[in-house]
């Protein structure tokens, strides 16, 4: 039983030894006169550039409301909302003052975003920092969203919460969750006699209940977009390094382009 105790203990020590030497190996490769190390610190730079960037465009009136590819719109457990809304008196505006006020919300949100995003980038342990910045153009901004999506969609959350329950709507007193309930209300007021008389005839209620989480769905759709716009900075720090301040940035990102 020692014995069989020994070799374990031998064991692990031996992987906890090789574990070590690869990861030094790792951290010690170099590519095109740069370093793992310093690929993994230009990496994270660019990726805090990037949410720097995208708070400050995705943060301003208009920000997401007029922008076609980023607008949030409104969950998919709403569709049967938008296919009665013509039977909803004042609907349509209803509707458009929800969505209006939804990404109101947004934009006031992501102006605080750039703390939370340090801080998941920061604690975010890289291995490969060379094969990120010789991958594709957004091969940063991909490798962020898989590590730390969940994490930021949970630290994020309570702040676009607080922000839904707000209004920013000069002149208005109505927070976007309040506005989302007068919807629906107006919509139950609709559907509850209709669904009344369709199960006379033992069918199915054609204007089901709505139910759906406003505060997730936003603060993912708000991430959606700012990874969007991180991607989209990414982009202009390969193409252009030199135009950025960091010095490792323009150092890692330069030789990168000088390589590829």
């Amino acid at each position: 039983m020692k014995r069989l105790v020994l070799h374990i203990f031998l064991f692990l020590c031996l992987s906890f030894v090789l574990s070590c030497a690869a990861l030094q190996g790792l951290l010690g490769r170099s590519a095109g006169g740069i370093t793992n190390a310093e690929a993994i610190q230009a990496f994270k730079e660019a990726m805090n550039i990037g949410a720097s960037a995208a708070s400050g465009q995705l943060g301003q009136t208009d920000g997401y409301y007029r922008n076609e590819l980023l607008k949030i719109l409104l969950p998919s457990e709403a569709k049967v909302i938008l296919d009665n809304i013509a039977k909803i008196p004042g609907g349509t505006a209803l509707l458009e003052d929800v969505i209006l006020r939804i990404n109101r919300s947004a934009e006031q949100a992501v102006k605080d975003v750039v703390p939370i995003f340090a801080s998941a980038i920061t604690e975010m342990t890289v291995l490969d920092g060379l094969e990120i910045v010789f991958g594709g153009q957004h091969a940063g901004t991909e490798y962020l969203h898989e590590k730390t999506y969940d994490k930021l969609v949970n630290l994020f959350m309570p702040h676009m919460q607080a922000c839904l329950n707000k209004s920013y709507i000069p002149g208005s007193g109505l927070s976007a969750n309040a506005a989302w309930e007068k919807l629906v209300q107006a919509y139950d007021t609709v559907a509850k006699p209709i669904n009344q008389a369709a199960r006379l005839f033992r069918q199915p209620d054609p204007m089901p209940e709505v139910t759906a989480d406003l505060g997730r769905f936003t603060t993912e759709k708000a991430l959606d977009g700012l990874f969007s716009k991180v991607a989209a900075e990414e982009e202009k720090i390969r193409d252009i390094p030199l135009a950025y301040d960091s010095e490792i940035v323009r150092k890692v990102f330069t030789a990168v382009k000088e390589r590829l």
